[in-house]
């Protein structure tokens, strides 16, 4: 019952990396551990080396993530940091959205995005996701959003909003 899965290369010595994600047993898949082609429900495979993998609504079970070394650099091996996380259906307690109580159809409104994750070091990451609506206790689903966040050098987060 999570709301998002998300995995990236964030940092590596590699030319060009590829990403794949497997659901173990997934589409007729044996649910032995090993990564099959049936099983594949997410590529990232770019000429770029950092490539990323953003579930929404992701399904239960075991997931294998590979991260294929397409092109190395000219080392005798090549260094990756690989971030990954499972966002709960649970409300947050470090993170919210407040907007206007009422706007007129087809009218534009700011939100105001506030959080408070003093415990995350520099460099790491938070990820969230929030979830636009017409009431503010459901009413009619309007759009999901996901969210990250950066902790720079500075002690400072970078949100990310993908639209």
């Amino acid at each position: 019952d999570s709301v998002r899965f998300v995995t990236e290369v964030i940092t590596t010595t590699a030319v060009d990396l590829d990403l794949y994600v497997h659901l173990d047993g997934f589409n007729g898949g044996k649910n032995d551990g090993i990564p099959e082609a049936v099983e594949l429900i997410c590529a990232s495979a770019t000429g770029s080396a950092l490539e990323r993998c953003d579930l929404v609504g992701p399904p239960a079970g075991d997931y294998i993530i590979v991260v294929q070394n397409w092109e190395g650099s000219d080392k005798p091996s090549d260094k990756v940091q690989l971030s990954t996380a499972v966002v709960p259906n649970t409300p947050a307690t470090n993170f919210t959205v407040t907007g206007p109580k009422q706007v007129a159809a087809k009218t534009p409104f700011d939100l105001t995005v506030q959080w408070n994750l003093p415990t995350v070091l520099p460099g790491h990451r938070y990820y969230g996701a929030m979830t636009l609506a017409t009431q503010p206790t459901g009413g009619v689903e309007l759009g999901y959003v996901p969210v990250d966040f950066v902790n720079t050098q500075f002690g400072q987060f970078l949100p990310t909003v993908f639209k």
